[in-house]
């Protein structure tokens, strides 16, 4: 279990570590405050040649060109990852698992299959150790449906996680009752219609909600998710929250959640008063920036994060 984060020199965060995370982490403040930079900094950390999670937030970001077949990027896409935009420091990121430091090179010759290219900007990663088993991907609202596609391509050939997969879509919508790739795409089978649906056609929180329980069904230990409330139905936030409180008390799988949403903090306090589950399985962290625009935060575990709840006091801002 990643038990503390490091970041430095990374966009907003100088010199930052948080400390002390349990099995949920929920990560609540203003908007700008970093929420989402702190999952990006883990995502970066899982990097692997089939995760391409740096190239996916540039991408999400607008500054990825698709159209250039080198410099595929916006001129100061990668600038911008560092902070203060000072390319010569470089930035790392760690947890007690791994380590990486990202430099940034220019006008440096770069191997693409079996010839070289001359690229103006790359970035250099460099991690210790260089391989670890787990893939980790940050999941948003607005995920394109390539990663569910290729999760459930996966997944699909074991009949068991086939079925668990099913079950949490049945549990979304009692209308759907199949699933199947047809052109590398998902298609969702339902009661009421004769042909089979692109799952894109269903709307992004369907895309959402399929993309958490891919990654649970494929076995991911370690769960990274934006605004986890975003194109959620109440109903399916209320699904979404059980399957992840469930899995973390059950299957020693641990998440990282950033929101905005009070009603999430309430539905989620509402599971831990009731004594379901043990002291010690989510902290809250409410991130700020202070008076000198360093960001920081307040750390509430579970048992004062019930209390603050409950006295409905405010803890999505400092």
């Amino acid at each position: 279990m990643i038990e503390f984060l490091k970041i430095k020199n990374f966009k907003a965060f100088k010199d930052f570590e948080i400390k002390d995370l349990s099995s949920i982490n929920i990560f609540v403040g203003k908007a700008n405050t970093g929420k989402t930079t702190i999952l990006e900094a883990l995502s970066f950390l899982y990097e692997s040649p089939t995760n391409r999670t740096i190239d996916y937030d540039l991408d999400a970001r607008g500054l990825k060109n698709s159209n250039k077949t080198i410099q595929i990027y916006e001129d100061d896409a990668f600038e911008s990852l560092f902070y203060d935009i000072d390319t010569s420091q470089k930035i790392e990121i760690s947890t007690n698992i791994r380590k990486l430091e990202l430099t940034f090179s220019e006008n440096k010759t770069m191997v693409i299959g079996n010839t070289s290219a001359q690229a103006n900007k790359i970035l250099e990663p460099h991690y210790e150790p260089k391989s670890i088993p787990d893939t980790v991907n940050l999941i948003h609202s607005n995920h394109k449906a390539e990663l569910l596609n290729n999760l459930y391509a996966q997944i699909s050939n074991d009949n068991h996680k086939k079925k668990e997969f099913v079950d949490y879509l049945k549990s979304f919508d009692e209308d759907f009752y199949e699933c199947e790739l047809k052109n590398d795409s998902l298609y969702i089978r339902t009661k009421s219609l004769s042909k089979a649906i692109n799952i894109k056609q269903m709307g992004q929180g369907v895309v959402f909600y399929a993309t958490i329980c891919a990654l649970l069904v494929r076995g991911d230990k370690v769960i990274i998710i934006d605004e986890l409330e975003n194109g959620l139905h109440y109903s399916a936030l209320k699904m979404a929250l059980k399957i992840i409180f469930d899995k973390a008390k059950d299957k020693n799988i641990q998440f990282f959640i950033s929101t905005h949403s009070r009603e999430l903090l309430e539905k989620a306090n509402s599971m831990l008063d009731n004594h379901q589950f043990s002291q010690d399985l989510l902290n809250v962290f409410s991130v700020f920036k202070n008076s000198k625009n360093e960001i920081n935060y307040i750390k509430y575990e579970q048992e004062e994060f019930i209390e603050q709840i409950n006295l409905e006091n405010e803890i999505r801002s400092v």
